[in-house]
């Protein structure tokens, strides 16, 4: 019954975009269910233009992995590697040294690394502590390479001497400061109407 709903929403999604000049990629569009029941599904079939299209467990959409649980291991993989690639090109401009000064080393931190395993934060946010901390490690690993510290130096001392909040921290941070932009927002519009 649910799929002849999708097909049905489907179909008059078609409808008001050819109504609206508006072409679909089939090759582009995927199904994708959410929740418990994704696991009891195997596959939905869905028809565009005589297209089936094609049942995804994971999809990358405005540069956040969704999985159907929205659990983010793969999101939070995905920042980490994308921070690890950055840091590793960082590294090769500085190669030879032993670290940079700290105050290069987190210009370079917070504009080139920082930004991809933060990006859409908000979005994920509900990710799993382990997940989190994996976050934190990361952090701590792209700062000790960049300011030259030892691997068995402390976590939290590279980042009291980097004056950086662990990621857990700026998560909160990064949250808050959406919800207030968010809030603000709706204020705004509602005062205008």
């Amino acid at each position: 019954m649910i799929y002849l709903s999708l097909q049905d929403s489907t179909d008059q999604l078609m409808l008001w975009a050819n109504k609206e000049g508006m072409q679909i990629n089939v090759e582009k569009t995927k199904v994708m269910l959410f929740g418990d029941s994704c696991g009891k599904v195997d596959k939905v079939t869905v028809n565009i233009c005589g297209q089936v299209l094609e049942n995804v467990t994971c999809y990358k959409y405005l540069g956040v992995q969704l999985d159907q649980q929205l659990c983010f291991h793969v999101q939070t993989d995905y920042a980490i590697a994308k921070a690890k690639r950055a840091l590793a090109k960082v590294c090769c401009m500085i190669k030879g040294r032993k670290g940079i000064s700290i105050p290069i080393a987190l210009q370079l931190y917070k504009t080139l690394i920082r930004p991809h395993m933060e990006y859409a934060l908000p979005v994920w946010a509900s990710l799993s502590d382990h997940d989190m901390r994996k976050l934190d490690q990361t952090q701590v690993q792209c700062l000790k390479s960049l300011i030259g510290a030892k691997a068995c130096s402390s976590s939290a001392a590279v980042e009291v001497v980097c004056g950086i909040i662990p990621m857990r921290f700026r998560k909160r941070e990064l949250c808050c400061r959406e919800y207030v932009r968010l809030l603000t927002k709706d204020a705004e519009s509602s005062y205008f109407t």
